[in-house]
């Protein structure tokens, strides 16, 4: 992200005679890359993944990172797995028949992607490269890596959809990025556009921010989803952290945000990173999946993606607890001090005035940014969401195949070499979460059928309808849409006496700048929080051109797990509506058919509303189980067994042996003997009520009643509105 840029119009191809041509830059300092690469990496032969040739050594160095032991690399199925793609994958909705559009200024080495696919078992799918007309191939620049990382993980989502990778050469009056994006809008490229570059509104500048807000409003309103990054240098977006420089780069220039990604008209990514640091052992297995290589177990929770001295974990690892004193630890931690993390913040600076020029006014706030947790005010805020950005802090990151940086340009893979090892290069930033933000869109587009232009206001609509408290990324229940990340910051080191820095300690040449923190909802550091993408697809209404109203049934758990007879499961119904469907659903327990024996459903809430405003509604069904009665065992109201019949019975037979042995000494005391004749006749009543209370219990042979064990039933839900009915099936396994 970043870089200082300009505009003006520039030739390019139209799909239709008068089309007013768009956009390029004024001079050639092009915008920068959202991505950072932390080297080399090599998978050993028991499996470890390490770094070979790392290009960062952060300051406690483990294995990986802060993580001693391993590091735990994303391929594709481990997105997949985290992020709740799956159920999406395995219902064929994986990008077959869609496009995407990717921004880019440097070609590719085409085998890095077949190496790349080949290594995670995704479908072989070279992408497309287009040249705008008008504008030159850029061969291979220092912006490879960008592009390769890029490409790979757009189609690594949507595995099955056209990556058509849009390059230009940078002039000097013309950014190939710019010539690239006004060419996807100019000729409609894609229903879904992905930009990993951009500049902070202060230094794109009153021109050509407004040039930006044109490009993206005609992309929108052509109806195309335009995906850009918020950037890679935290509260700072106008700060450029340099991994090759070993000294520290405290921010100078205060809060700022990305003009290319505070328009009203795109979605801005902004970026996490896994919250493993204690126990990431708990969240990836130690073996891989044969084909896919996956080896996440489910999702992890998360924080900011945040390098940087402000970071609470450098005090978990044996630094100071105070941000501050961190951030002026130059002897120790020099490569932390500077702007490094996902970007957020608040537009202010879209126009300026003056001379010399100051900032005037930000971006307009749009009508669709409300909801809990969004602050006051009247300009755009960013992100709106945010993904996994991580660069190996806390031992995860992105594999991609780039293989002139490997050694003696071997070949990428993850097998083992001659020499035990593979190679692959780790990267991370907003870049790749941008990407696959982009190809997630693009498989919405696929399951919606049809485009879905700006998807920001159903996005903040959908935030709205969630339950905060259950969403929180620490342990977010199964129907949430938006993971909440509450922990971490994304404000960075600052020089004392630059905008917005604040110095608590006299005599600290650096401070911290004043935002941003993670909470609870919207926050500036993480948006709206990261995505469930089966909750999010199934959430979106569908549009079916030329059909009726109608509406879908769908769930992201196809099965409802019971650890045990007499437990029970539970799985999200969602109800979708299909062009404009309107009615209200009332769920009973005979919603439900089909299911196992002695097994029940509830649904809470048990009445749900498609109207105008809300197109898709949730409800949590609870799938109710009976404890089998074990074999010999005849259950009785008060929880008494069969076992007193026998008890009652020996008690009758010991009575009366008594009567004969001692009643006739016992003339005396002769209302001993009616004692005894009573209790002996009270024994026999019990073992004949004994008797007869178990026959009913005990027929079956097997056990009395209740649901089997070790069971899988098939079982419906119907849902019926308007004289409109569907239903839709779900497994049940008791264990």
């Amino acid at each position: 992200m970043g870089g200082t840029t300009g505009e003006f119009l520039q030739d390019a191809d139209r799909d239709e005679a008068g089309v007013v041509a768009g956009v390029g830059t004024l001079h050639n300092f092009a915008p920068k890359r959202a991505s950072h690469s932390r080297g080399t990496f090599t998978r050993t032969a028991d499996g470890k993944v390490k770094p070979l040739h790392p290009l960062f050594t952060f300051p406690v160095q483990g294995v990986c990172g802060f993580v001693a032991n391993n590091c735990f690399a994303l391929g594709p199925e481990d997105f997949a797995i985290i992020y709740n793609v799956l159920p999406l994958w395995n219902a064929g909705i994986d990008g077959t028949g869609q496009t995407i559009a990717v921004v880019g200024d440097s070609n590719i080495n085409m085998q890095d992607v077949v190496n790349f696919r080949k290594m995670f078992g995704l479908p072989a799918k070279n992408p497309v490269i287009t040249i705008p007309t008008g504008s030159t191939d850029p061969g291979i620049t220092a912006d490879e890596i960008e592009s390769d990382l890029d490409v790979q993980w757009a189609g690594a989502i949507a595995k099955n959809a056209t990556i058509n990778f849009v390059i230009a050469a940078n002039t000097n009056s013309t950014a190939g990025v710019d010539a690239a994006a006004q060419f996807i809008v100019d000729n409609k490229l894609a229903p879904v556009l992905s930009e990993s570059f951009g500049d902070c509104e202060q230094d794109l500048g009153t021109v050509v921010n407004g040039m930006v807000n044109t490009r993206w409003m005609q992309g929108a309103t052509e109806g195309i989803t335009i995906v850009v990054s918020t950037g890679d240098n935290g509260s700072a977006g106008c700060d450029f952290d340099d991994p090759n420089v070993p000294t520290e780069q405290p921010a100078t220039g205060g809060l700022a945000v990305s003009g290319l990604a505070s328009t009203p008209f795109n979605v801005a990514v902004g970026g996490t990173d896994f919250n493993q640091l204690t126990n990431a052992t708990s969240f990836w297995s130690t073996n891989n999946l044969t084909t896919s290589q996956g080896s996440a177990l489910g999702y992890i929770p998360e924080t900011t993606w945040n390098d940087s001295c402000t970071n609470a974990l450098f005090g978990q690892v044996g630094f100071s607890t105070t941000p501050e004193a961190n951030c002026n630890n130059t002897a120790n931690l020099a490569n932390s001090i500077g702007p490094i993390g996902g970007s957020g913040g608040i537009s202010s600076c879209a126009v300026l005035t003056g001379a010399p020029l100051k900032c005037s006014s930000g971006n307009p706030r749009p009508t669709w940014q409300i909801g809990p947790g969004v602050p006051g005010g009247s300009t755009r805020l960013i992100p709106d969401v945010s993904l996994f950005a991580g660069d190996g802090l806390v031992g995860s990151f992105y594999i991609i195949c780039q293989q002139d940086t490997n050694t003696n340009n071997a070949a990428c893979g993850l097998g083992t070499d001659k020499n035990g090892g593979s190679l692959f290069e780790g990267v991370g930033g907003t870049s790749v979460s941008t990407q696959v933000m982009g190809a997630i869109f693009s498989l919405l587009v696929q399951k919606t059928g049809g485009n879905l232009g700006l998807p920001n206001p159903t996005l903040y609509s959908l935030a709205a309808q969630q339950n905060a408290a259950a969403c929180n990324s620490a342990s977010p229940a199964s129907s949430c849409i938006f993971n909440d990340v509450t922990v971490g910051t994304i404000s960075a080191p600052c020089v004392k006496g630059s905008p917005n820095c604040n110095v608590a300690t006299q005599g600290d040449a650096n401070g911290i700048l004043t935002g941003f923190n993670a909470g609870v909802a919207y926050d500036l550091a993480t948006g709206l929080g990261s995505i469930n993408v089966c909750n999010l697809a199934n959430n979106f209404a569908i549009t079916n051109p030329g059909g009726a109203a109608d509406f879908a049934l769908s769930n992201c758990v196809a099965i409802v797990s019971v650890p045990s007879a007499g437990g029970s499961g539970t799985l999200n119904l969602t109800v979708t509506a299909i062009n404009g469907f309107t009615g209200t659903f009332n769920f009973t327990p005979s919603s439900c058919t089909g299911l196992p024996t002695g097994a029940a459903c509830s649904f809470n809430p048990a009445s749900v509303t498609l109207d105008a405003t809300h197109q898709s509604a949730s409800t949590v069904v609870t799938i109710t189980t009976t404890a089998s009665v074990p074999p010999g065992i005849g259950a009785r109201p008060n929880g008494s067994a069969r076992w007193y019949v026998a008890a009652a019975t020996s008690l009758a037979a010991m009575l009366g042996m008594a009567f004969l042995l001692f009643g006739g000494k016992l003339k005396q005391l002769r209302w001993n003997l009616s004692v005894a004749a009573g209790l002996m006749a009270l024994a026999v009543a019990i073992g004949i009520a004994g008797c007869s209370g178990g026959g009913g219990g005990g027929g079956g042979g097997g056990g009395g009643g209740g649901t089997g064990t070790g069971t899988s039933t098939n079982a419906m839900i119907t849902a019926t509105s308007n004289a409109t009915t569907h239903s839709m099936t779900f497994t049940v396994n008791v264990f």
